[in-house]
């Protein structure tokens, strides 16, 4: 089973997710190269969409379905 994720964990991350998305994303698996094209991609979107494009290519890439 799972353990359950706490309120302090969910506010460190609701804090700090957006700081460094990129650590984030590499974290999850993703290389440099595909974080990078991302970027360049969605470059005038801001960094809530580079992120939220960067976890939808790492959802792609598994091959079980992500859970938190």
């Amino acid at each position: 089973m799972d353990d359950l994720v706490t309120t302090k964990q969910l506010d460190y991350v609701a804090g700090n997710i957006l700081k460094d998305p990129k650590c984030l994303l590499r974290d999850l698996g993703l290389k440099d190269t595909t974080i990078d094209q991302g970027y360049y991609d969605y470059e005038k979107d801001g960094i809530r969409e580079k992120l939220y494009q960067g976890l939808h290519k790492w959802k792609e890439q598994k091959d079980d379905p992500p859970f938190l």
